[in-house]
């Protein structure tokens, strides 16, 4: 994958950072939301998308977007 594909991936309506993921799924963990936090630990384990062979962070899961294939409510609910 080349950095302009890596860059239009990242940039789709169901995309979402690593950060993001983390912190929502510990939230909904604890607020008892545990179906919608498992689909998440699924998420950030099977939905990255890779980087370009020359992006700097290759490898840290911190600096990684994932595709969020959950229905539009839910992810909305996560932003």
């Amino acid at each position: 994958m080349n950095a302009k594909e890596y860059k239009r991936l990242r940039e789709g309506w169901n995309v979402l950072d690593f950060y993001t993921l983390e912190v929502n799924r510990k939230y909904l963990a604890e607020s008892g939301r545990t179906q919608l936090a498992v689909s998440i630990t699924e998420i950030l384990a099977n939905n990255g998308i890779d980087k370009p062979d020359l992006h700097d962070k290759i490898g840290d899961q911190r600096a990684a977007y994932y595709i969020v294939n959950l229905p539009f409510n839910d992810v909305k609910s996560i932003v």
